[in-house]
């Protein structure tokens, strides 16, 4: 719900961090109406994986990963599976990017992560 249910209204999108030019990694979260429906992306524009990338998220809640635009079967590197990184995280009581919490997440190199946020 969280990817056509606010599509065309700006509440369905926030971006997370817009400003890493120098990584080229931009963040962002997309959400439903009832906010219980959010999925995160973290978009890697360059060849240089990112092991340990932290991103800001908005509560301590748990993250599972639905998609990996690197994964073999879409013709990527396999960069996640090489590393054996978990399928899903727990966001620890660490400030980042203006948030209450963070994660931490290896980011493959010229992919995207498609993390959903897991109901509590």
């Amino acid at each position: 719900a969280s990817l056509w249910r606010l599509d065309q209204q700006p509440e369905g999108f926030q971006w997370v961090d817009d400003q890493n030019a120098e990584d080229s990694i931009y963040t962002f979260i997309r959400q439903s109406p009832e906010h219980n429906d959010e999925l995160l992306v973290i978009a890697n524009w360059t060849p240089v994986p990112r092991p340990l990338f932290r991103v800001g998220v908005p509560d301590r809640s748990s993250w599972q990963l639905c998609l990996d635009t690197d994964e073999h079967r879409f013709g990527g590197s396999g960069y996640r599976l090489a590393q054996d990184s978990a399928v899903s995280v727990v966001a620890e009581p660490l400030e980042w990017h203006g948030r209450p919490a963070s994660i931490t997440v290896d980011v493959p190199p010229l992919s995207m992560l498609w993390l959903s946020r897991l109901t509590q």
